[in-house]
Formats: C-alpha cells, structure tokens, sequence
C-alpha cells in the first residue's frame, strides 16, 4: 500500500510539472502546437488565412497522433490547455503502461515504477518530441499485453497487438519498430530456452506469422523517400554520456546529480540481481530475465544504430532511455522484505530529486518564454514570418527558444518560413508548393541572413538574443521598421513600399 502511494503521488507531481508553468520549456513543443492549430483552421469551415499556405497530407504518415488529438481540444480549450491535457494524458499513459509491464514480468513491488517516472520527462520529451514519447507509452502498454499472454497467444491477441503496433506507427516510426523488435527479440528468447516458456515453435512461427501485417506501414513509408541525414556518435564519446545518465540532463547542467542516481540505480539494481542470482535467491532463468537480455538488446542497439536517420534524431538518447526501463524491470525487486523496502524508497529519492530539478528549471524557462512573448503587437493575419534564434545552446541541453517563434505563428496565424515539419515527410501539415521558397531547415540554418533575400519572402522577422555582429549581418534596418525593440526581443516589420501584393 504505501507503494502504490508514493506511485500515485508522484505520478500526480509529475503532470504538475507541465501545469505549474504558462510554456512547458520543449524545443519542438513550439512548432507541433502551431501546426496542430493550423490543421484544425484548415478543416473547419470558413476561410482560417492558412488553407492557401499548407494542405494535409493525406497518407498514412507517423506522427499523427498529437495532432489528431490536440487539433480537436483546440476547438474547445485553449492551444496551451489543449497542449498541457495531451501531456497530461502522456505521462500518465506511461506510468500505467510501465507499471503494468512490470507487473507482467513479476515485479511485485512498485519500485520500478516510480523510478521510471523521471524518464517519462527525460531528453526525448524535452526534446519536443511528444508524438514518439506517447509512441513508448503504447509500446509499453503493447508489451505488457504480449507478455502476459505469452503461452496463450490466440487470434484475440494477434489482432489485438496487431493493432496496438498500428497505434504505435502514427504515435511514430521508431515506436512501431521498436515494439515489432522487442515481440520478435522475447520470442526468440522463449523458443530458446533462454527464458523459461512454451517452445513450442509452431505455435509461435503461427504467432509472428499473424504479426506481418504490423510491418505493412512501417514498410510503405520506408520505402518512400525520406530525406534527412544519417550519422552515428562514435563511442568513445556515447559511453561517457551514458555513464552520466545524459537522457535525463535535458535543461541545464544542475541536472547532472540526478543523472549519476540514474546510473548508481541502474548499476545497483543490476549488482543486486546477480548477487541474488548467484546466492539462489532468485531462480536463472525467469521470466523477468528475458528484459535483462532486451536491456542488453538496447544498450548493444545504443551504440549499433546512427544517432539520427531518415529525419529522426537523438535515437541514441531514445534507445538509452529503453535501456535504463527495462534494467529496472529485470532488477526491481526480489531482495528480500529489507532490500526491497530499500529500494522503493531509494527509487522515491531518485524520482524526487528528478522532479525537483524539473520543477526548478520549468519555472526558470517558463519566465524566459513569458519575456518571449510578452510583445503586444498587432500582426496581420496570414502574413510570412521568419525567426532567429542566437540564444547559446550546449551540448545535452534543450533549447527551449529554438522553435519559440511559432507562439507567434500561433497566436497571429502567420505563415511561418520556419516551419520545419511542413518540409518533411513525416508530418500531416505540408507547404503548398511554392518555388520561391526555400526550404525552412535552411531558414533556421541562417539561410536568410541576407535582407534582401528576406524581403522578397517574409513581412515579419522574429528574432531573439541578437548581438551586435547578427544584428549587423542582417541588417534588416534596410527593408523593415524596428517595430519591437525589447531588450532581447526584436520584431522587424516590412517596409509598405516593399511588401509584396498579397502579402
């Protein structure tokens, strides 16, 4: 029972986090928000000043899933509400499915739950990434259904996992793979004999044979052309950035104590498992042995797989994040009355400690963002819009003004240049085909340093923590009026004797 306490009150503390805040600090969150709100202008009725802009994609394309969901609240709530209720959603889809999972897979207490719960809101999350990480969610839910029917898998279950792997693919690509992966890994291991199963291998050539049609959408986009490059972190520098727990440095470097804890967890819980192992306090193999051997899977895969591919990237940060959910499954409990009463409450320090971080640094952002868009300015509606970020960004952390413009975009309908998903393939809302514009990666690059390249696309320019050098390197003051002068916030508006008919 107090378990489950301390379970439920985290999990509460942890969806306060995205609710304590105006902005929840995430480098993409920007930029998924305003194009949500952007569908839902496009498929209501009415002229929105956005349908000449964009159009739908429609495929079936990833990523999906948060716009399905938040473009509808839009029309109720509003855009940041509509934005905190999908995160919401998010972390507590997550805490159930993680606690489930472990549940199937015989932990019996509830330690590696709530140690989970800082991963919930670790790099991929702050990353923006919201569509992947509810992707997770559904993968661990899908698994804790696989593995509690694990000797008993009917046509109920092939359909039903069939299904959950289609969830997963419009939540994202590498969550669908990921699930497909980790079902087929368990598999082999229980006909193996490595874990203690049926081995019956008819019954499960039949099992996987009924899961090909999961493959049918991850197949059809790969083979589409995808763009983006591939490259992988060498290991020389991966290594020390697992050993630090980097996943959960996300927002700035006072995070770092609570990546070591990760790391001393991890190991610990690992130590422990062997001692006990070897002591016969715990039979080898069991069931739960198997996510050992998948944590192993992922660390090896960690190193394996390139950092970024076919547009996705920080997939080493993803694969670390799996890693670090299933050691806690493999090494949760089983130490004995004492031992386990230890762990929950050393898990309870580590999600604390993460969460207390969390909520200092939020809080830190959230006034940053604030400044950012405390500009009252009337735009016009359906006008181009560029932004330039120079804020300073170190390695590991996010930069949550990165993709801050978009607010703007959001609140004004601009037509943002910027908008990088409108360029990939990937994500439902697309650019009209338009010659005259250049790619919106290019755009964030710096492509439009040049004022008089900018002129001849956009009316506004957004731009924030400008020094002297940018500022005299775009020299904007040629074409646009200062019409913004904040200490960190500069709005540049077009000239009327340069704005462009229909502009």
């Amino acid at each position: 029972m107090p378990g489950r306490i301390i379970l439920v009150v985290f999990a509460v503390l942890y969806v306060a986090l995205v609710w304590g805040v105006r902005y929840v600090p995430t480098q993409d969150g920007p930029s998924h928000l305003a194009n949500a709100a952007a569908l839902r202008d496009i498929l209501l009725p009415g002229e929105q000043g956005l349908e000449a802009r964009y159009y739908v994609r429609a495929r079936p394309v990833p990523n999906w899933a948060y716009y399905a969901v938040v473009a509808p609240l839009m029309i109720f709530v509003p855009p940041l509400v509509a934005e905190k209720l999908f995160l919401s959603f998010y972390i507590l889809s997550f805490v159930f499915a993680y606690y489930r999972l472990a549940r199937a897979a015989g932990v019996r207490t509830y330690a590696p739950a709530v140690a989970a719960l800082p991963f919930s809101v670790a790099l991929p999350f702050q990353m923006g990434f919201f569509n992947y990480s509810l992707g997770v969610a559904v993968m661990l839910g899908a698994l804790a259904y696989f593995w509690r029917r694990r000797d008993r898998l009917g046509v109920k279950a092939v359909v039903v996992l069939n299904l959950f792997a289609a969830a997963a693919y419009f939540c994202h690509l590498l969550a669908a793979l990921l699930l497909l992966g980790s079902i087929y890994l368990l598999n082999v291991f229980m006909a193996a004999g490595v874990v203690p199963a049926s081995r019956s291998l008819r019954r499960r050539a039949l099992f996987l044979g009924g899961l090909l049609p999961a493959w049918i959408l991850p197949i059809y986009y790969l083979s589409t052309p995808t763009g983006g490059d591939t490259f992988w972190l060498a290991a020389k520098d991966l290594a020390p950035l697992l050993l630090r727990g980097w996943p959960l440095v996300t927002l700035a470097s006072g995070q770092r104590p609570v990546g070591f804890l990760a790391v001393a967890i991890a190991l610990a819980a690992a130590v422990a498992t062997f001692v006990a192992i070897k002591s016969g306090r715990r039979p080898w193999p069991g069931p739960r042995d198997a996510f050992g051997l998948l944590a192993v899977a992922f660390l090896v895969l960690c190193f394996a797989a390139p950092d970024a591919a076919a547009g996705g990237s920080a997939v080493s940060a993803r694969l670390a994040v799996l890693f670090f959910l299933f050691v806690f499954i493999w090494g949760g409990d089983g130490f004995g009355k004492r031992g386990d009463a230890a762990a929950l409450v050393l898990a309870a320090t580590f999600a604390g400690a993460a969460w207390g971080g969390n909520f200092y640094y939020y809080r830190q952002f959230d006034r940053v963002l604030r400044e950012f868009n405390e500009a009252d300015y009337e735009f016009r509606p359906g006008a181009g819009m560029a932004y330039f970020d120079f804020s300073d960004a170190r390695p590991g952390r996010v930069r949550a003004t990165f993709h801050a413009g978009a607010y703007y975009a959001l609140r004004a309908r601009l037509y943002n240049l910027c908008n990088y998903e409108a360029d990939l393939p990937y994500f439902p809302i697309r650019f009209r085909d338009d010659g005259s514009r250049p790619p919106a990666v290019d755009i964030i690059g710096g492509y439009l340093y040049d004022a008089e390249e900018c002129k001849s696309l956009v009316d506004y320019i957004i731009v924030w923590d400008m020094e002297p050098y940018h500022r005299k390197r775009l020299a904007a003051e040629r074409f646009y009026d200062l019409v913004v002068d904040g200490p960190r916030l500069k709005i540049f508006e077009i000239r009327p004797g340069y704005r462009k008919a229909g502009r």
